[in-house]
């Protein structure tokens, strides 16, 4: 099976393709054409801009965010990291380690003598019954019997 040939046949413009000028178009509407061009390319421009100024603005937003928030731990554990230094001093002055020994461990000096007092016992305090409401205790009077 064979198709048949396909003729060639030139494409013909209504306009001469060396010096890009069309007849129909009058001087007038190339530069309205022109303007019409260089108003989109401009519009186009200016919409690329300002979506990049919104995207550089919202990271800098979270950037921001970000050093807040870091600075603001970093505060709080340099305090922390304070207290602990001055904790571990406290801890290993003699003064607390006697305090240490003698309050967890129960120990004495030599010379010394334990005294121990006992807690006061506690007194049970007796639980009175809740009286019931008067218009029970009228019924009871006077239908119970």
């Amino acid at each position: 099976m064979s198709f048949p040939r396909r003729r060639e046949s030139r494409l013909k413009l209504p306009y001469n393709i060396t010096n890009g000028l069309d007849p129909r178009f009058h001087g007038d509407d190339k530069q309205r054409i022109m303007k019409l061009i260089k108003n989109t390319i401009f519009i186009f421009l200016l919409i690329f801009l300002f979506s990049s100024l919104l995207k550089n603005l919202f990271s800098y937003k979270g950037k921001l965010d970000f050093y807040q928030q870091f600075k603001q731990n970093f505060e709080k554990e340099r305090k922390r990291n304070i207290e602990l230094k001055t904790e571990v001093v406290r801890k290993k002055s003699t003064e607390e380690i006697e305090k240490t020994i003698r309050n967890n461990l129960n120990l004495l000096k030599d010379n010394e003598i334990a005294l121990i007092i006992p807690s006061p016992p506690k007194a049970l305090i007796p639980v009175t019954p809740t009286p019931l409401p008067n218009w029970r205790q009228w019924w009871e009077l006077y239908f119970k019997n």
